[in-house]
């Protein structure tokens, strides 16, 4: 794009123009780069506490379905299953 805008005007400005750009470019790729590891890094950690915390939810239900289980009389007609609907 310098080379388009400067090229006419003089060489000298063109290679000037280029060479301001070409780090602004490094520094905003980086940023980028750095900013979306972050992204990344935050979002798995997200869903790895949502993981941790359905794995905790599950084993509170299975605990609490075997301590039902086992009060409810071996004759009784109650069901222990949990059912989804």
């Amino acid at each position: 794009m310098c080379w388009v805008k400067f090229y006419e005007l003089s060489k000298t400005a063109a290679w000037v123009a280029t060479g301001l750009l070409i780090p602004i470019l490094v520094i905003f790729v980086a940023f980028a780069a750095h900013f979306y590891l972050r992204l990344v890094s935050h979002k798995s950690e997200v869903y790895e506490d949502g993981i941790k915390e359905l794995q905790l939810l599950k084993d509170q239900l299975l605990t609490e379905e075997d301590g039902k289980g086992e009060k409810a009389s071996p004759g009784s007609d109650r069901r222990t299953a949990v059912q989804v609907v």
